[in-house]
């Protein structure tokens, strides 16, 4: 079935918003808009990068490439409302979410788009992400459970990865949008991203929406994306505890959006009795007691990544 929302990669008006934002990662940004500048029907893509109050010059990049749009928040509301305020400038019918460290190939965008403009029952769809190795990085999940959330953010312990083919089509229920082409008027009809979600779990919220809409994702594995390796931006340990309470913080906002407001609660007191015996443990052992501490003072003050925090 086609689609009603058409997208011309030769007209002056621009078809695809990219929208990258980025937190000190001025070289593979660089080398992430270089990737887009020499995609298919250029003219007809406007990249819009967002900079969360970096210090290493990557709000300066424009100097280098002068066809961007360019917005600098004076400090770092998180990945979620820097999201929203580059899809309220997006002009374009589609937008598309991109890594700063990901490389879309030549043809990546333009096919995505087609495939979209193709069939409306496709609100969104992800090529095939690589490192440079040619080690397939695309992780494909089952929408999570409370249980599963908790296991992630405590121990890094992911679910197991559904398959996914790397030459057919494949529908996901969730997946990271670290390259995903979707339509803009998908995600103002979710009145935008939520931002109860300040730097974590914003994109499982949007695949859960695409779910219950009855709408696909689709893998498109003859599509290609280059994940290159960032070197490694040194956080102090105020910063590291205010990740760590960010990602408890957002699964227990989903936690209480789709499983319940009890549910919510239970998971964020599990969380603030976890990092409390972690911080009285870090006091015997006289190991990472600062760290423990703002892990678990950030979770009970819930203090996340919104702009407020000092230490990032």
């Amino acid at each position: 079935m086609a689609s009603s929302e058409t997208t011309d990669l030769h007209s002056d008006h621009p078809g695809i918003s990219v929208i990258l934002v980025c937190y000190n990662c001025s070289d593979v940004l660089r080398r992430s808009i270089a990737a887009i500048e020499r995609s298919e029907g250029r003219d007809a893509i406007e990249i819009i990068v967002v900079d969360n109050a970096s210090t290493d010059g990557s709000a300066q990049i424009e100097d280098e490439f002068p066809n961007i749009t360019m917005l600098r928040l004076p400090r770092n509301f998180g990945l979620t409302r820097a999201r929203n305020i580059a899809i309220r400038t997006a002009r374009a019918p589609f937008l598309f979410f991109l890594d700063p460290a990901v490389e879309v190939l030549p043809d990546t965008l333009s096919e995505l788009a087609r495939i979209l403009d193709a069939d409306s029952d496709v609100v969104a769809a992800v090529p095939l992400i690589s490192d440079t190795a040619g080690q397939v990085l695309t992780r494909h999940y089952r929408l999570p459970s409370p249980e599963d959330l908790y296991r992630i953010w405590q121990s890094g312990q992911w679910p197991t990865p559904l398959p996914i083919s790397t030459e057919e089509p494949t529908q996901l229920h969730w997946t990271p949008a670290d390259a995903m082409l979707i339509r803009a008027s998908f995600i103002r009809g979710m009145n935008y991203l939520d931002e109860r979600y300040a730097q974590h779990w914003s994109d499982l919220d949007l695949c859960r929406n695409i779910a219950r809409s009855g709408k696909k994702l689709l893998l498109i594995p003859r599509l290609r994306a280059i994940k290159c390796e960032q070197e490694p931006y040194e956080l102090n340990p105020d910063a590291r505890a205010l990740l760590s309470a960010d990602l408890a913080l957002g699964a227990a906002a989903y936690v209480s959006k789709y499983f319940g407001f009890t549910a919510g609660l239970r998971f964020r007191i599990r969380t603030v009795l976890a990092s409390l015996g972690s911080w009285m443990k870090s006091l015997l052992r006289a190991r990472d007691v600062g760290y423990r501490f703002h892990v678990f003072m950030s979770i009970l003050s819930g203090q996340r990544i919104d702009g407020s925090q000092g230490a990032m």
